[in-house]
C-alpha cells in the first residue's frame, strides 16, 4: 500500500537517501530540513506518517515541530535521533515510535509496519 510520508531531516546526504529508497519502494515522499517547512507541507497536504529529526536547522525543533504537527492533524511521528535521551523528559501528547541513527530504511519500514499495523 502506497503511503505518503514526510521525512524532516536537516542532512542533505541522509534526506536523499531515504527519500530515494522509500520512494524507491512505491511511497509518495515529501522532504523539510526545518520545522516552519515541514508545518507547511503537512499543512497542505495528506500525510500518513512524518519521520521526524530532532535537530533542525531554524527555529524550532523535531520535538515542537511534531508537536504542533500532532496537535494540527494527529499524524503519526517517528523520531530519528542518536541521542534518545533528548526525547527521555518530553510531555508527548500522542503515541510516538523512535528509531536510532544511523539506521537503514529496511528498519524505517519495520518500525512504521509495526507500530502502524501497515505492510509497507
Amino acid at each position: 500500500m502506497v503511503k505518503t510520508i514526510l521525512v524532516v531531516e536537516d542532512e542533505a546526504i541522509v534526506l536523499l537517501d531515504i527519500r530515494f529508497k522509500l520512494e524507491s519502494l512505491g511511497h509518495k515522499v515529501f522532504v523539510a530540513d526545518n520545522g516552519k517547512d515541514a508545518i507547511e507541507i503537512e499543512k497542505n497536504n495528506h500525510i500518513d506518517i512524518v519521520l521526524m529529526d530532532i535537530n533542525l536547522k531554524g527555529d524550532i525543533d523535531g520535538i515542537e515541530t511534531s508537536k504542533i504537527i500532532y496537535k494540527n492533524s494527529k499524524t503519526p511521528i517517528i523520531f530519528s535521533t542518536a541521542n534518545f535521551d533528548l526525547l527521555k523528559n518530553e510531555d508527548f501528547e500522542f503515541e510516538k515510535s523512535c528509531i536510532r541513527k544511523p539506521f537503514n530504511v529496511d528498519e524505517l519500514v519495520e518500525s512504521m509496519n509495526s507500530l502502524f499495523s501497515w505492510d509497507l
